[in-house]
């Protein structure tokens, strides 16, 4: 499966979390969060109270404990709950879509192609209601990411192209414009994820691991407990030196 529509599929992942708060309000325990600080995360999201901003929190964390401690089964199981407890008891738009995003990203790390395909498909409407002229700071991340996936996606032939046709078109130059902008935000989760995502990109669908790199590096050095960041770094110089050889 192409993986320029696998990506697709899960950059939403955490999007649309601080719909009604201040970003800045957050960077301490996203900071925490991201550098897998459990005791200081576990002391710091005390101070919320928005049910369904801790929904999401816990979900991403959650996340976050199955990629660093291999165990993905157990820690997307306590993830996936979350989920569907909140979806269940209902919540607005934008958390609802952020909660299918990140079962989204999940069902990829499980390589659940058929999961994938249904629970995008749910989030059409969403996409289509929204404008980037209607959208707050942390929206316009989403909005960047959707212009730069679903470009790539569409040039990945007539199969990938039908299945996007109903969604909003896209231009890949203004996406890729748009995200490294977000890379210099005060907010913590904008600019760690446009980093990741800029830094996916160039690795995996621009196939431009010496660009790429240096997105990895910044996030390495700014989570050096985070060993995703590490390995996705460490993977970019293992393909610049195939490239040099």
């Amino acid at each position: 499966m192409h993986k320029g529509f696998l990506i697709i599929c899960i950059f939403f992942s955490f999007q649309s979390v601080a719909q009604n708060i201040d970003l800045n309000e957050t960077n301490d325990i996203f900071n925490k969060l991201y550098n897998r600080n459990y005791l200081g995360f576990n002391s710091e999201v005390k101070k919320y109270n928005n049910s369904s901003l801790l929904n999401l929190i816990y979900a991403y964390n959650y996340y976050w404990e199955g990629l660093c401690n291999s165990t993905i089964d157990e820690s997307f199981e306590k993830s996936t709950k979350i989920i569907q407890e909140s979806l269940h008891n209902g919540t607005n738009a934008d958390i609802q879509a952020a909660l299918h995003l990140m079962q989204l990203r999940m069902d990829l790390a499980q390589k659940n192609y058929l999961a994938i395909m249904v629970n995008a498909n749910s989030l059409k409407s969403y996409f289509k209601s929204t404008t980037i002229d209607s959208l707050n700071q942390f929206n316009i991340l989403l909005w960047s990411l959707y212009h730069c996936l679903a470009s790539y996606t569409r040039d990945a032939g007539f199969l990938y192209s039908t299945f996007l046709a109903a969604w909003p078109e896209s231009n890949k130059k203004l996406g890729l414009q748009l995200l490294e902008k977000q890379c210099s935000n005060k907010s913590v989760i904008i600019s760690t994820e446009a980093r990741y995502f800029l830094g996916k990109i160039y690795l995996e669908l621009e196939e431009k691991p010496q660009i790429a790199v240096n997105y990895f590096k910044l996030l390495k050095e700014q989570y050096p407990k985070n060993k995703v960041y590490t390995e996705l770094y460490e993977e970019c110089l293992i393909e610049i030196q195939k490239k040099e050889a």
